[in-house]
């Protein structure tokens, strides 16, 4: 009854110190942002982790069927099923939609796994430089890319909570406040930025002595990027034998579990080796909740809930598996296991981990009933994930890795942001239970940028959301980036035009943001203004960016063959994804619901870790950097083929030419939605383009007429049989996506 009553009063406390969380000095703060949502979640801390990831099976666990067993070895948590696995499938969900989501309604989100897939790495252990205002650490970085930056500091008992870094990132300058009253001694995620060893001084990251505050800098390390995973581990030797050899996992951090980023953060050897070396995945399990607990209540974040993202097995011959949410509550806690683990705090008398699957059900059912996705309703089950944290806590199981119908789903990016939405806002009404909150925006779309005289004219149109009313933007941040440096910090608008002056000679790179109470959205596909240096007299060309598409792989559903077919077209991510283990071998239907080799699904493992990069929205900034290396006469503006019909057919004076960038566009029997290479709307503007005389080159893979649907192939074949009329170029020996690249492997430590 003590013990009882000792834990009953620390979740009173904790649901009081949520409760003020917002008005809490958040962990980091993006000082150089020019908005920041007033509502939403601004000034929480959310934990989320991505189930599980790759760890070193020392003597094997009952989970893993046989077949797949390999003890002493490296191996994933879960069977390869359908091109993937759930440690490979569920951060592709997390990391490019759930927790970006959850940042752009201002929430500080910390998760006990890697983030950044990015493989090389590079950490600078003590300042290279003081000053009087300042502390620098000097990164080197060799390779042109993403990185995400952290920092790492000591405890202090006098810490400010406005410690500013500065990160020197593509010619850009971001500056990150850092509350260093809580957080210390792990890594401290302050966002991914576009890093170029061609600009001098880039990766430069400076922390300023200056505060608002009584008390003392604490100062530490920095690191760049995710890396290679480093931790080694060895299997125990059998009598008589000589000991295996120590070895690392050979994949990147990124897919890692989190047992070795948590060690490797800071948590201590007590809680993330409770297995004393013969127990990864037992340890893998408990140490997100056990760094979670330290983090809190040892290092002073106030994190309001914890989520573990997971898939699981199960399937129907005929019909979607669907979701499952998770939760423990007293009654589910066997009286042996009371002494040391958790019992939710209650609201109400309905324990915090069940209200939060509640609006996790209600929100996918709503969100996701037009595509009648299942939802098996709400589970109170004694788990670790949702027993062990501090915090109210829940595991949403996504789909079902096992059933077909939920994999075509689950691979197609359309999908994976339309469920994170849903449970981005089920976060949402859980944290503001007694309020209406305002949610963030779509996209934007019809976005052209037009070059006129001296300056770049951008235009676009707000996304309306048919499901959340409250989701229209208020305001717009156009982020511009200069030739092949970094994008800006943005400036901000309420309108849906601006202008924005132009040197000649250097290309502009524009993405617009919708904006607002509520959070931000995600970025506008990327357009390009480019003023040649001897204007007026330059010819002005229009880049026009047709490539939208997003899917998963082709797949084959005959009674006999049922599976996903990798080689044939493995379908356009979003971004660059690590989701795939590699093509599926086994088709046969009739072994449904089995695991590993001989089970339908069973796929190989030959794309374990390669990257492979799908639509990053970004062809035409692309195509731009070719153009002004071939001709930098030619000045050229830009536009997204649905803004072709706000736009005159001649903007003042002809276009010298148009290019039409169709990428991986077609339409297709995998794709979740429709994705023409000729859609309607665009069609009269080339007829008028090429009427006035336009020269018109198509660029893509799947542009010539066997590949576009009967409809698009005879109004195509109108135009190009005008061969002495019209002037036309059809470029499509572009490569498919095809296989994935390589990465580094090399660790880095």
């Amino acid at each position: 009854m003590k013990n009882f009553s000792l834990r009953l009063f620390i979740y009173v406390l904790l649901a009081v110190t949520t409760a003020y969380a917002a008005d809490v000095t958040p962990w980091t703060r993006n000082l150089s942002a020019p908005f920041t949502p007033s509502q939403g979640l601004a000034g929480r801390h959310i934990c989320v982790w991505a189930s599980h990831g790759r760890y070193f099976n020392v003597n094997g666990h009952p989970t893993t069927p046989r077949d797949s067993l390999r003890i002493g070895a490296w191996q994933w948590q879960r069977p390869n099923l359908f091109c993937t696995t759930e440690d490979l499938l569920t951060p592709s969900f997390v990391y490019p939609f759930l927790i970006p989501m959850l940042e752009n309604a201002g929430a500080v989100v910390w998760t006990p796994r890697e983030r950044d897939m990015q493989t090389h790495m590079t950490i600078v252990p003590q300042p290279t430089r003081q000053t009087a205002r300042h502390y620098e650490w000097q990164a080197t970085v060799d390779t042109l890319g993403a990185y995400a930056v952290y920092v790492r500091y000591p405890a202090l008992p006098d810490a400010v909570p406005d410690a500013t870094y500065t990160i020197h990132h593509g010619g850009e300058r971001t500056r990150i406040a850092v509350n260093q009253r809580m957080g210390a001694d792990t890594w401290v995620y302050l966002g991914t930025y576009h890093f170029n060893p061609a600009i001098p001084r880039d990766g430069l990251i400076r922390l300023s002595t200056a505060t608002n505050y009584r008390g003392r800098l604490a100062v530490g390390s920095v690191r760049l990027g995710g890396g290679m995973g480093h931790i080694v581990r060895q299997a125990p030797p059998k009598k008589g034998t000589t000991p295996a050899d120590a070895v690392t996992s050979g994949l990147p951090h990124y897919l890692e579990a989190a047992r070795y980023w948590t060690e490797w953060a800071g948590l201590p050897d007590s809680l993330c080796n409770t297995e004393h070396g013969l127990g990864d995945y037992n340890d893998d399990l408990r140490s997100r909740s056990n760094m979670l607990n330290l983090l809190m209540e040892q290092r002073g974040v106030p994190f309001e809930l914890s989520l573990g993202v997971h898939t699981d097995a199960g399937y129907r011959t005929d019909s979607i598996y669907g979701s499952l949410a998770i939760y423990t509550s007293p009654n589910s806690i066997p009286r042996r296991a009371a002494q040391g683990d958790s019992i939710l705090y209650c609201d109400g008398g309905v324990p915090g981990g069940e209200l939060l699957c509640r609006h996790l059900y209600d929100g996918i059912v709503r969100d996701l009933a037009d595509l009648d996705w299942q939802h098996r309703g709400l589970r109170d089950g004694n788990y670790s994930e949702t027993r062990a944290p501090h915090v109210p806590a829940a595991i949403i199981e996504m789909l079902s890795h096992q059933n077909f119908l939920d994999m075509r789903y689950a691979h197609d990016p359309i999908f994976k942001f339309r469920l994170a939405r849903a449970i981005y806002k089920a976060i949402l009404h859980y944290s503001q239970q007694d309020h209406c909150p305002t949610i963030q925006p779509l996209p934007i779309h019809s976005f052209a940028a037009i070059l006129h005289k001296d300056e770049a004219h951008l235009s676009w149109c707000a996304t309306p959301d048919t499901l959340e009313p409250t989701a229209l933007p208020t305001h717009y941040i156009i982020y511009t980036r200069v030739d092949d440096g970094d994008f800006d910090n943005g400036q901000l608008t309420d309108d849906t035009h601006f202008h924005q002056p132009v040197t000649p000679g250097h290309r502009y790179t524009f993405r617009i943001v919708a904006a607002n109470d509520g959070g931000l959205s995600f970025p506008s596909e990327q357009l390009t203004v480019y003023k040649a240096p001897n204007e007026p007299t330059a010819q002005n060309a229009l880049l026009v960016s047709a490539f939208t598409r997003l899917s998963g792989p082709a797949f084959i559903s005959t009674p006999d063959s049922l599976g996903f077919l990798l080689n044939e077209d493995p379908g356009v991510p979003y971004g660059t994804t690590l989701e795939y283990c590699g093509p599926q071998l086994d088709f046969s239907p009739l072994k449904a619901g089995k695991e590993g080799p001989g089970a339908l699904g069973y796929s190989s493992s030959e794309w374990e870790g390669r990257p492979l990069t799908g639509n990053t929205f970004d062809i035409v900034p692309r195509r731009a950097a070719l153009l002004v290396q071939a001709d930098s006469l030619t000045s050229f503006s830009s536009a997204c083929a649905d803004a072709l019909p706000h736009i005159s057919p001649t903007c003042d004076t002809p276009w010298a030419s148009i290019y039409y960038l169709a990428g991986q566009q077609r339409r297709a029997p995998h794709n979740m939605a429709d994705f023409p290479v000729w859609p309607h709307n665009v069609r009269p503007y080339i007829v008028q383009s090429l009427e006035a005389g336009c020269p018109l080159i198509v660029e893509g893979t799947y542009t010539s007429p066997e590949h576009l649907s009967p409809e698009e192939r005879e109004w195509w074949e109108s135009l190009t049989e005008k061969k002495d009329k019209y002037h036309i170029k059809n470029i499509n020996d572009a490569a498919p996506i095809g296989k994935p690249a390589s990465f580094n492997t090399t660790p880095h430590i």
